[in-house]
């Protein structure tokens, strides 16, 4: 079960969901540089090992380029329950959506060697789901992310994106968005669009 506890001195948010525990890694898995494999969740013949197809597009032939379903071990879901919470501090249920999107039926590539019309098909399933999510009234904030590699958090080698959204707006994020308004208000810029044109003319930190 997922639960949004508060932090009883700072009021800080964070979700804790023991169900991303469990879920598979395959990394310590040599695959001897197969396209595909009969153990990924996420390759062609396994879609029985993931939840039900949300977002799918496919080749002339019918087989799927991009899949997308809801993540079997989310840190947030729609499934209301209610629990016991401790006298002193103040939790919520962690209401939300988390999906998964694989960019490839091929499980070895990399998003930066797929072709331009392969990315646009990923991107093309991502909107489409954010829309679709963003008409909950009860999701107030959606992230979209990826990650890369057994350091970069992700527990499947196979390529794939995250669909993320909650009940609330992170804290972070609402101090980034008023910050922003604040300095709009007293600038009347774009505080980002300073930092690019500052950092283009300087040429230091450019890669």
């Amino acid at each position: 079960m997922s639960e949004i506890r508060y932090d009883l001195i700072t009021g800080k948010r964070v979700i804790i969901a023991t169900e991303r525990g469990k879920r598979p890694h395959d990394f310590n898995v040599n695959y001897e540089g197969k396209k595909n494999n009969n153990t990924c969740p996420f390759c062609p013949m396994n879609e029985e090992m993931t939840p039900p197809t949300l977002v799918e597009i496919k080749d002339k032939k019918g087989n799927w380029l991009v899949r997308g379903f809801e993540n079997k071990f989310a840190a947030v879901n729609r499934d209301l329950k209610s629990f016991e919470v401790p006298s002193l501090y103040k939790a919520e249920y962690g209401y939300g959506v988390a999906e998964v999107i694989v960019e490839s039926p091929e499980h070895d590539v990399t998003f930066g060697s797929l072709s331009l019309g392969q990315m646009q098909k990923v991107f093309m399933a991502i909107i489409e789901r954010y829309k679709k999510i963003a008409q909950d009234d009860k999701i107030k904030y959606i992230q979209v992310f990826k990650n890369f590699g057994a350091r970069g958090g992700a527990s499947l080698e196979h390529g794939h994106w995250q669909i993320i959204a909650i009940s609330f707006i992170p804290d972070v994020v609402e101090k980034e968005v008023t910050g922003t308004q604040e300095y709009i208000k007293k600038k009347g810029k774009c505080p980002y669009c300073e930092i690019v044109k500052y950092e283009k003319e300087e040429g230091k930190r450019i890669i």
